[in-house]
């Protein structure tokens, strides 16, 4: 009897220890602690500008050589989308995750015209 109060005494022992050595309190509802708002913007925007690289890759080498961001000034470019907004077959939305991207990258190396 005194064997099987001391096996769950150490079994007992060891999953409350193992809980506050990982991290968790017991009775939380869970142990991930939430993203701050600046993390997760950073996530949702790094997201954008995959998607919208996606959607200039596709989009517009369909139908030409891709002329790369750098290539072109922002203000160029904003003159090229607006030509070519009817042209692809996006959503709205689709399309100024693409806008964004060209805009955004073409603004990071500065191109003069």
């Amino acid at each position: 009897m005194e064997r099987r109060r001391t096996f769950w005494s150490l079994a007992l022992l060891c999953v409350v220890g193992s809980g506050l050595l990982s991290g968790c309190s017991l009775g939380s509802e869970s142990g991930v602690q939430p993203q701050s708002t600046a993390t997760r913007q950073t996530a949702v925007a790094i997201e954008g500008q995959e998607k919208g690289r996606g959607y200039f890759l596709r989009e517009c080498g369909a139908c030409h050589r891709h002329f790369w961001p750098q290539e072109r000034s922002v203000a160029q470019w904003q003159t090229i989308l607006a030509k070519k907004k009817n042209k692809v077959s996006l959503t709205g939305a689709q399309f100024q995750q693409l806008s964004d991207y060209v805009i955004q990258a073409s603004a990071r190396t500065s191109v003069q015209p």
